[in-house]
This record gives C-alpha cells, structure tokens and sequence, in this order.
C-alpha cells in the first residue's frame, strides 16, 4: 500500500539518514543520500513504509515547483521573520511574568511555612485547646504570612523605594 504525497518542503534535517519536513507538519525518512531538492520545494512522491515510520519514494520523487512557496498554513519564512520574532518573545515576556509570579509564589509559602514552624515552635501561635480548630489555625498563619511575604516581594520587584509593609502583629488571644 502506498499513498500519494504533495507539499512544501518546510525543513530538511540529517542524523543519520535525511529527513524532510513538509507543510502537513509530517517528518518523511528521505534516505542516505542528501535529497535535489532545497527547504520550499514542492515535491510530490508516493510514501513507502518501513514498520511505522513513512518514507519518500526516491523512484516517485517528483520535484513540482523549485520555486520557494510561501505557505498559506504556516505563514513563516525560513529566517523566521519580523512578525514572528517579535511575536516569540512577546509570547515569551507574557510566559516569564507569570513564571515569575509562581515562583514569587512558591517562595512566599515556603517562607511562611518555614516561619509559623517557627512561631509554633516557641509557643508564639496559640493553636487554643480545641483541636479541630487547630488546622485552621496553622492554615490561617500560613495563608497570612504567604500573603505578607508575597506583597513585599511585589512591593520590592515594583522598582518603587517602598518601605517593607509592617508586620501585623499575632497575639495568644486572636485565635481563641
């Protein structure tokens, strides 16, 4: 069984045998021997296949077009372009903010689980006597500090000369 094939050469790669790329974003093995035809060719060839993996005819290879074709589904150059540069690392500023923000995150409620330990440790917390209030007790510690240590850090990243955001205080009597 072989199935016909037409498209655009979008990329042609070589580990140890070539491979091409076409605009139907299907890799195809094209042998041993470095391919006639360049990145934007068209080509058209009957597939042979090897177990799962899809192979170029060479005795179908048909060359169509050597004229590069801009490609109406992908839309992108060889080089990249302009556009799509400006795009990859807009989408990449947008990706690191947020990053930025799990990480600020994550440290913040680490700290403030490393802070209530702390706290617990020298009876500065009290967990009162009834213990299902005891949980909610801690969780409420953390969740305060979390939200205290993140804010400074925003305050701290924002560029302004902010003075750290004072502690407020817990007594024994807040949680009972």
């Amino acid at each position: 069984m072989s199935d016909k094939v037409k498209g655009v050469v979008q990329k042609i790669t070589k580990n140890k045998a070539y491979s091409v790329l076409l605009d139907d974003n299907v890799f195809y093995g094209a042998g041993f021997d470095e391919p006639n035809f360049k990145e934007g060719y068209t080509i058209e060839f009957e597939i042979s296949y090897n177990g799962k993996y899809k192979n170029i005819n060479q005795e179908t290879l048909k060359i169509v077009s050597s004229t590069p074709a801009k490609t109406a589904t992908t839309g992108k150059s060889k080089s990249g372009g302009t556009s799509n540069r400006d795009d990859y690392w807009t989408s990449k500023a947008e990706q690191d903010v947020k990053t930025q923000r799990e990480i600020r995150l994550q440290a913040s409620r680490n700290a403030a689980i490393a802070f209530t330990e702390l706290l617990l440790a020298n009876s500065l917390v009290s967990l009162g006597t009834k213990k299902a209030a005891q949980v909610g007790i801690v969780e409420d510690t953390v969740n305060h500090y979390t939200r205290k240590f993140y804010l400074e850090t925003v305050d701290i990243n924002s560029g302004e000369d902010a003075e750290p955001v004072a502690a407020e205080t817990t007594t024994k009597g807040d949680y009972e």
